[in-house]
Formats: C-alpha cells, sequence, structure tokens
C-alpha cells in the first residue's frame, strides 16, 4: 500500500473512530440522513466506497451494524476499517455472483478473530454521485 493511500485510509480511520465512538450503543442501528454518503473508502481494488447505508436496502455501515453490532462492538469501527483494508490488500476475491464480489482473509485481524469476509458491488445504479454502491456487508465468519 502506498503512502498517500495509508494517509488517507489513517485520517478516515480516526474520523470513523470519533464517529463511532459516540454512535456505539445497545439500540439498533441507524443511518445516516443520507445513505448514500460515504464513511470510508477503499483503493486496493479500485474505487470500493462505504457508504453509511441503509438496514431496509441491506447495505453499508448500517447493514453491518444492523446484522453484527457485536463484532463492531468488540472491534471499533477504526479497526474494522483496518480490517476491510485488509481484507482488500491481503485477502482473495472470487468472481462476481450476481453482480457481488466476495473477498476473505485469514489472519492479521483485530479482536482476536481469524478470517473477515467482505461483500461488495461495483454497481452504481442509484447512486448520485455515479460512484459504486460499494460495500454491502462486512463480517468476521
Amino acid at each position: 500500500m502506498n503512502l498517500k493511500k495509508y494517509v488517507k485510509l489513517a485520517v478516515q480511520a480516526a474520523a470513523a473512530a470519533m464517529v463511532g465512538a459516540a454512535s456505539f450503543t445497545a439500540a439498533p442501528a441507524v443511518a445516516a440522513a443520507n445513505p448514500t454518503d460515504v464513511f470510508a473508502t477503499f483503493y486496493d481494488l479500485g474505487d470500493v466506497p462505504l457508504r453509511y447505508g441503509s438496514i431496509a436496502n441491506q447495505y453499508g455501515k448500517a447493514h453491518i451494524e444492523d446484522g453484527h453490532m457485536a463484532q463492531v462492538t468488540r472491534v471499533g469501527w477504526s479497526n474494522m476499517i483496518l480490517d476491510i483494508e485488509h481484507v482488500f490488500h491481503d485477502g482473495k476475491c472470487g468472481k462476481p455472483i450476481n453482480g457481488k464480489i466476495t473477498c476473505n482473509v485469514s489472519g492479521g485481524l483485530h479482536g482476536g478473530y481469524s478470517s473477515m469476509k467482505v461483500v461488495y458491488t461495483e454497481n452504481t445504479n442509484g447512486m448520485p454521485d455515479g460512484r459504486p454502491k460499494g460495500i454491502i456487508t462486512a463480517y468476521y465468519p
């Protein structure tokens, strides 16, 4: 990973930690006012945004928190972002199936987890900024 990407990721991770620290409660996950806003971006596989997302539309940060809140709470968003970057940088991705690409990595993760799975799409439909919808979900299986 080049220094420019690392610095941008570090800044995004720090911002995520500040935002995430205040949002972790036992209450259900709540999507941002605009689900298409970008929470973080990953560049190892091109342009893969993690959007605030939507529980109803099953994608992004809201969908991850809805299905895997215990994991998010355990590692925190800053470490989750670093682990997603690790998946994209060092993991293996399959071929697209129904427009979704699944990537996996083993080892080198936070929170004592041994593996992580990330599912994303390159589909841009419905995205006002013309970028991909991006990450659908990410979790430690």
